[in-house]
């Protein structure tokens, strides 16, 4: 049990204010992330953003590559975050499907003697997070660090590939109850993009 004081004698009590640990997590990370409501409660008005294309199966990729040709979702990722802070995990800095930010590229790892030419270098999720103060930022993988990041999401950003597929990373199943389906365009295949597509954008409730 906390005291969270919101002004001078004015206290609220909160049951188990941070609500995710490590064990939780089931990852080696040694961190604690914010629930919205705990970025309520601490003053943080961000807003924490995951994008990501997926398949039916919920397939991020294979062999830290994507699988499928998409030249329409990957303009449309380019221009949803160009403009932005993002984060992501080394394995994906690392990939040659990457974008980068023009503003700031954040990269997470365990690894403190790492570094990428383009990329501040943080060892946790949260301590990464922290270090922005923009409106809205962006968590683009992979699959590890989407896993992190869903509990303390606003938004999402989601690109569904109408196919399924092979791979060996997959984004995160949510609870649909939880969030508002807040716009969906819904494109065809054509002599580009080999599949049908949607491009979603879900906000928590």
């Amino acid at each position: 049990m906390r005291f969270l004081m919101l002004k001078k004698g004015v206290f609220l009590v909160v049951k188990n204010l941070f609500l995710y640990d490590k064990k939780d997590l089931e990852v080696s990370f040694n961190f604690l992330i914010y629930s919205p409501l705990q970025k309520i409660l601490i003053g943080k008005q961000m807003i924490i953003s995951l994008i990501a294309a997926i398949s039916e199966n919920y397939v991020l990729g294979k062999d830290n590559k994507l699988v499928w040709s998409m030249p329409t979702d990957q303009e449309y990722y380019k221009k949803t975050v160009e403009n932005h802070t993002i984060i992501m995990g080394r394995k994906t800095a690392e990939s040659s499907d990457m974008f980068f930010s023009s503003v700031r590229n954040i990269l997470i790892t365990r690894d403190v003697n790492y570094e990428k030419e383009g990329f501040e270098t943080f060892g946790d999720l949260k301590e990464a997070v922290d270090s922005c103060k923009e409106e809205e930022v962006f968590i683009t993988g992979g699959e590890q660090i989407y896993r992190l990041a869903l509990p303390l999401a606003d938004r999402l950003y989601l690109t569904r590939i109408h196919h399924s597929f092979e791979g060996d990373s997959f984004f995160p199943k949510f609870d649909e109850a939880e969030w508002t389906l807040t716009s969906a365009k819904h494109c065809e295949p054509d002599e580009l993009n080999p599949y049908p597509f949607t491009f979603e954008i879900w906000s928590r409730i």
